[in-house]
């Protein structure tokens, strides 16, 4: 019935997208949680998941990214804990503290990492900040599964070929 359930992070962020979504929404809809333990409504989450045999839960950011949220490694464990056998936890982030925070980063079965190109203007016009995570390090270090998400804009698609061809060499199938 439902293919996923998603813990929403929101707050500061360490990326400045001109198209975020979370940028959209009223800041009262989205107060910061970057700190708080556990998360608002997680046993209501929990339920759902058992109720619903959900297999997917996956930590991302309204407006923010999830491996901001600083009690990251303790909610992966309780997760774990609490969810039923084999329920995959996955990540939704821009990898920018990837590397700073392996061991959290290797504690999900999955990864979805934006990144729109590796040619730094581009990704500074998309991604608000710079430089580019370093995603050969990040990929040589991580131990679950990676898939990259490029957002079409005017300035990714110009460079998209190289982006897919560079992702290729890296072993990127995704």
């Amino acid at each position: 019935m439902f293919d996923f359930a998603a813990i929403l992070f929101s707050g500061p962020c360490n990326a400045r997208c001109p198209f975020c979504i979370g940028q959209q929404v009223h800041p009262a809809l989205t107060p910061t949680n970057l700190t708080t333990y556990p998360p608002r409504n997680l046993n209501v989450l929990v339920q759902a998941v058992h109720r619903h045999a959900i297999r997917d839960v996956i930590l991302t950011g309204t407006n923010t990214d999830p491996q901001m949220y600083v009690h990251e490694v303790r909610l992966l464990e309780h997760l774990r804990e609490v969810l039923p056998a084999g329920t995959r936890l996955s990540l939704h982030t821009n990898g920018r503290l990837a590397l700073r925070k392996m061991p959290a980063f290797n504690a999900y079965d999955r990864v979805t990492l934006s990144f729109p190109a590796f040619a730094p203007r581009v990704y500074r016009r998309v991604m608000g900040v710079s430089p580019p995570p370093d995603l050969r390090a990040i990929l040589r270090e991580a131990r679950a599964p990676v898939k990259i998400s490029i957002v079409a804009t005017p300035d990714t698609l110009p460079v998209l070929e190289d982006t897919l061809l560079r992702l290729a060499d890296l072993g990127i199938r995704r």
